[in-house]
């Protein structure tokens, strides 16, 4: 089995169940090309399967929740995926959780040689955010799907796109389960203009193989 769940465009595109329950049906006309998920696969890693290898680095691509999490789990999953630059795609780059707001999470992980950027126009806006919350993910992904045809979500895609292509990154927002977070969708769009290939990173799925790492600085990737 992958060390990650390996995702192809085909695979991206089948998928209105999250493990087994149906997703309401959305509108065809506004809603039906950007109501996409992720397929559920196990994530099960071996301690020799960390990462991908050396030759496939520049062609995949990954995405991190970091709810349940501490940040020194998050830099040390961060690490045994090596992972060099980390997306943030949240709306609002402020977390209660110690060491998750923009500043402080920036600092931390360029101390550690993990390059850092925020991409608001990524970001899901507010009544999408609410959706989710309310378990209303139809309504949730048409929000957020019609929000991925603006300008300025275009505009942070490219950018994202960019980025991905030089150098092993990862897209984070807060949720744990990558299904019902719209990481997913944007990673979506970043495997169709890309090809490239998608892995889900679980925190305590990697930790679980490993102790817990103290990892010295370095000097940060230019």
């Amino acid at each position: 089995m992958p060390a990650f769940p390996i995702l192809s465009p085909g695979e991206e595109s089948r998928d209105l169940q999250f493990r087994g329950r149906n997703v309401a049906a959305i509108d065809e006309q506004s809603c039906a090309a950007l109501s996409r998920t992720t397929v559920l696969l196990p994530l099960t890693r071996g301690v020799d399967d960390i990462g991908p290898k050396d030759n496939d680095m520049q062609r995949s691509f990954y995405t991190i929740g970091y709810q349940s999490s501490r940040v020194e789990d998050f830099l040390a999953a961060l690490h045994l995926a090596r992972v060099e630059m980390l997306i943030d795609v949240r709306d609002v780059p402020l977390s209660r959780k110690r060491g998750f707001s923009k500043t402080a999470l920036a600092a931390f992980l360029e101390k550690h040689g993990i390059a850092y950027a925020h991409l608001k126009g990524l970001g899901d806006p507010k009544p999408g955010r609410e959706a989710a919350r309310a378990g209303q993910y139809d309504q949730f992904r048409c929000i957020f799907g019609k929000h991925m045809a603006t300008e300025v979500a275009q505009r942070d895609l490219g950018r994202a796109v960019n980025l991905i292509q030089t150098r092993p990154c990862c897209l984070m927002c807060f949720e744990q389960e990558h299904s019902n977070c719209h990481r997913s969708i944007v990673a979506h769009h970043i495997v169709e203009q890309t090809g490239m290939r998608l892995h889900h990173l679980s925190i305590a799925d990697l930790i679980s193989v490993h102790e817990r790492p103290s990892y010295p600085a370095r000097p940060a990737i230019a």
